[in-house]
């Protein structure tokens, strides 16, 4: 998912650049790097990569987690050496014992163009910030579980995000779909939906 979105960051910031163009780059890497990136995929990814509880396969980890967070960090960083020339050099320099400056930019991989993936997106997104938002309500941190409840969430996010939602947001029992019964909406919108 992150990386289909990488691809297009990727695309926008070479066309800008191809027109000389810094300003369509700049906003662009910052509402990835931050909104996209540092707010959800970090947080999501966090139990795969460190694999604490070790629910995850060494080949999801290392294979999964570790490449994509490699991957976009090294991409940010080139995309943004012509923005910030110094500080991409600095940080590339003590990461890679060389200058940013001599390494191309790469194309989109296309392995990673995938519209299933990209259309996920949004609705990860919108259930993180819902789930945040229940549980500020009803007190709890962000690592606390949701106990004594079913948290149900849309179909689409069923398929490969279903073990990252229950480990990122610490949901005992996750399922997908509108529920039957009496239950409470915690999002219209998405919907999100919770059985206590």
């Amino acid at each position: 998912m992150i990386l289909a979105k990488l691809n297009e960051v990727i695309r926008a910031s070479l066309n800008a650049y191809n027109d000389f163009d810094v300003y369509v780059p700049a906003n662009i890497l910052y509402d990835f790097t931050w909104h996209v990136f540092a707010d959800h995929y970090l947080e999501a990814v966090k139990s795969r990569a460190y694999n604490r509880d070790g629910l995850f396969t060494e080949r999801q980890q290392r294979g999964g987690a570790w490449f994509t967070l490699y991957r976009v960090l090294r991409t940010v960083l080139k995309l943004l050496a012509p923005i910030m020339p110094f500080v991409t050099d600095q940080v590339w320099r003590s990461l890679y014992g060389e200058s940013i400056h001599r390494q191309l930019i790469e194309d989109p991989d296309p392995r990673f163009d995938n519209k299933e993936y990209l259309n996920m997106l949004e609705p990860f997104m919108e259930f993180n910030r819902t789930i945040w938002t229940y549980k500020n309500r009803a007190g709890l941190s962000l690592n606390e579980p949701i106990d004594g409840g079913v948290i149900y969430a849309p179909e689409v996010l069923k398929p490969p995000l279903e073990p990252e939602l229950k480990a990122m947001h610490k949901i005992r029992e996750i399922k997908f779909g509108k529920p039957a019964g009496s239950y409470e909406v915690l999002d219209e919108s998405l919907p999100v939906y919770l059985i206590k």
